[in-house]
């Protein structure tokens, strides 16, 4: 929320250059406001993720993007928090949405999933979890016998049962679900 307040939008799922090709993800573009400028200001942004440079701070991941229960170690830099992507989510693109675009409401849209260790990535990369919209449970969770966990655009976070409604999930993927 803080990043909003500074920016006036949410971060879309990466920065871009000027040509709009991918560079670093939303999980770079919040660190300032997670206590890791030093972190922040070692990544050079005008750099993709994966350059020469930036691939060296992949090891450095802070602990809140570390999952818990998942087999993944944070020295390996995977993190199983992603947001949801594709055009009716609230991170259609590189660009970022607001409040103003969350028809719903905050408190009914979801920001960040929790996804299996099949589907993490590393945490510098700029990429959404595009979600099956016929089955949107596959991909999610896992770490957890019976419940994962996602954090709704209010900062919220809940923790729900593997069994969750699909249509109620499909409708909080987006900010104007209830269409």
């Amino acid at each position: 929320h803080t990043f909003h307040d500074t920016f006036k939008r949410f971060p879309g799922y990466g920065s871009a250059d000027a040509d709009g090709k991918p560079l670093l993800s939303w999980r770079v573009q919040i660190l300032p406001y997670l206590g890791h400028q030093d972190l922040f200001e070692r990544f050079r942004l005008d750099e993709p993720w994966d350059s020469e440079h930036n691939r060296q701070l992949i090891a450095e991941m802070p602990t809140v993007y570390a999952a818990v229960g998942s087999r993944l170690l944070q020295r390996d830099g995977m993190t199983n928090f992603r947001v949801p992507g594709g055009p009716a989510s609230m991170f259609p693109d590189l660009v970022g949405t607001s409040f103003r675009d969350i028809l719903d409401g905050s408190s009914y849209t979801i920001a960040i999933l929790e996804v299996d260790d099949d589907h993490a990535v590393e945490w510098t990369r700029p990429e959404s979890f595009e979600v099956d919209t016929e089955n949107p449970l596959i991909g999610l969770g896992g770490h957890s016998r019976d419940r994962w966990s996602f954090a709704r655009a209010d900062g919220s976070v809940s923790f729900h049962p593997m069994d969750f409604p699909a249509d109620r999930l499909r409708a909080l993927l987006t900010p104007n679900g209830r269409d």
